[in-house]
């Protein structure tokens, strides 16, 4: 046998055929993907949760709970009915407010979305029983406001759960 030098074969590296590669790799391919697809959606979608005016809405809140005390010390109450069929809204407005409001302004504020709140005016009957209509059906929990817009003075709040075939209470507390 001589000495001489066998030329060895040059293997081409076919590194990406293995799976250990691809195993390794995975999670920082994953990772990138679904981070640049979070920030193209947090860039392209509105946060409505978020206001802008921190100051304005600070200076409100004390204005808020003035009214909202002066709601208790009035006792008031209301029942409110709303036919799902034809979307008749009653209100049955109880405590000492003394004269009643011509009109009321009924706030139907929905717990997420600004653009779903529903605002009706409900008119005076007879011995405070208000009377409107709802555009819409509702099938869900919203938050009520019940104010009157020509005396700004008190404020009753609550939350309802849609539909209801009972009269649905709200309290001043």
């Amino acid at each position: 046998m001589s000495n001489k030098e066998i030329p060895l074969k040059e293997e081409k590296s076919n590194s990406w055929k293995q799976p250990w590669l691809w195993f390794t790799l995975s999670p920082l391919i994953l990772s990138v993907v679904l981070g640049t697809t979070m920030l193209i959606i947090s860039i392209q979608v509105q946060d409505g949760l978020v206001t802008d005016d921190y100051s304005k809405e600070g200076f409100t809140i004390n204005e808020k709970i003035e009214r909202e005390v002066e709601g208790k010390n009035l006792e008031l109450t209301a029942a409110i009915k709303l036919d799902d069929m034809t979307g008749d809204l009653t209100l049955d407005l109880g405590g000492k407010l003394n004269p009643l409001p011509e009109q009321l302004l009924l706030e139907i504020i929905h717990p997420v979305r600004a653009e779903l709140d529903i605002p009706a005016t409900v008119h005076h009957q007879i011995n405070g029983r208000y009377i409107g209509q709802l555009p819409v059906k509702l099938n869900q929990r919203r938050y009520i406001r019940v104010t009157d817009p020509s005396n700004p003075n008190w404020l009753l709040k609550g939350e309802i759960s849609f539909p209801t075939k009972e009269p649905a209470m709200v309290i001043a507390q």
